[in-house]
């Protein structure tokens, strides 16, 4: 999205909402917004470390949460259906050789931004962004 969850393209475009409640008692098409729940991730950085994640992104040393997963009804709530979300499973994926020792500062990165790109590359780095992921089951439908 590049957008933070807070923001009118989650809230008022994508009707993604942080009360799971919301989108559970929906009338029509509303979506929980689950990067609410890993808002602030503690993660161990490349030195050993523990620090706080404030978003999957960052720039100009700002944590940002540009990076979402949104579900609906279906995955939430108890009646049958196919898939059902695994509760507080969602979260930043963030392995400690990923994670820069500066707690400004994101993932470590794979290129760099300005400069010679053929220069600017970090061989052992990542992402800008890291990755977000969550656990979905598969639930049988009665027969």
């Amino acid at each position: 999205m590049n957008d933070d969850p807070w923001d009118d393209a989650l809230t008022i475009n994508a009707r993604a909402t942080r009360e799971r409640g919301d989108a559970e008692r929906a009338t029509s098409e509303r979506f929980y917004n689950l990067a609410w729940e890993y808002l602030n991730t503690e993660a161990t950085d490349i030195n050993g470390k523990v620090r706080v994640l404030e978003g999957t992104l960052y720039f100009n040393r700002n944590g940002n949460l540009f990076d979402q997963i949104l579900v609906n009804r279906p995955l939430l709530d108890n009646k049958p259906s196919e898939f059902k979300l695994v509760d507080h499973t969602a979260g930043i994926i963030a392995f400690p050789e990923m994670v820069s020792h500066k707690s400004s500062e994101g993932p470590i990165r794979f290129g760099l931004p300005k400069g010679d790109p053929r220069e600017n590359v970090n061989e052992q780095g990542f992402s800008d962004h890291f990755p977000v992921g969550v656990r979905v089951i598969e639930n049988p439908l009665p027969a």
